[in-house]
């Protein structure tokens, strides 16, 4: 509770209210209304993204249910398809004049699908073995990396930019404690008969995400 509770006033009260002032004051309203339309986009695709399926391995008791690896692999291939939908999205709508503007933010936030799979991955896992401070410092540490880097990117005029980039490095704390201090190391291993569970989870997950 101690870490879950100081990790919101520390993300709400003391970093990102005052980053928000600041960076109100060097964007244009313009790149606000093209931020939130391209995280529209991205946050419908996300809906059948790999963390609606992950979250399984929280819920399961046993750590031979929780089958990792095939987590893992499974995560690969859905990220790679939502990769490859928002591009394809992306695409579409550089057809359409209204929406032409916007298409290049929506390419470059599809990359956001790669980065998530080891995050989402790790995050879950922490969460399963209640490594609460763990979890938070590293959410911690990429926040405060995204909102640096927002104030570089939003003084150097990168425009909307520097509310979509960001963004993507939030999750670089979870990919380096997954690989570099857990020594995470893939198989590739993959059988429907232990991940029909987790399948079944994200369907239902997905259903109440379209609702």
């Amino acid at each position: 509770m101690l870490w879950n509770a100081g990790f919101v006033v520390f993300r709400e009260l003391l970093l990102k209210f005052g980053v928000v002032l600041i960076m109100r004051r060097l964007l244009p309203p313009e790149a606000y209304g093209q931020f939130n339309l391209v995280n529209a986009v991205i946050g419908f695709i996300a809906i059948f993204s790999f963390n609606n399926f992950v979250g399984y391995i929280v819920q399961v008791r046993e750590e031979k249910d929780a089958h990792l690896q095939d987590q893992f692999t499974a995560g690969g291939v859905i990220q790679v398809a939502m990769f490859a939908v928002t591009n394809l999205v992306a695409v579409g709508l550089r057809w359409l004049p209204q929406y032409a503007p916007v298409a290049p933010l929506v390419h470059v936030m599809s990359v956001i699908f790669l980065c998530e799979w080891p995050c989402n991955f790790c995050y879950n896992y922490l969460s399963r073995s209640y490594d609460w401070k763990t979890l938070r410092l590293l959410h911690a540490v990429g926040i405060v990396l995204s909102q640096v880097l927002a104030l570089i990117l939003a003084y150097s005029g990168a425009g909307v930019y520097a509310l979509l980039v960001p963004g993507l490095v939030v999750v670089l704390p979870f990919a380096w404690h997954l690989f570099l201090r857990l020594r995470w190391r893939p198989t590739w291993e993959w059988s429907w008969a232990h991940y029909r569970p987790a399948g079944k989870f994200g369907v239902v997950r997905i259903g109440s995400g379209l609702a």
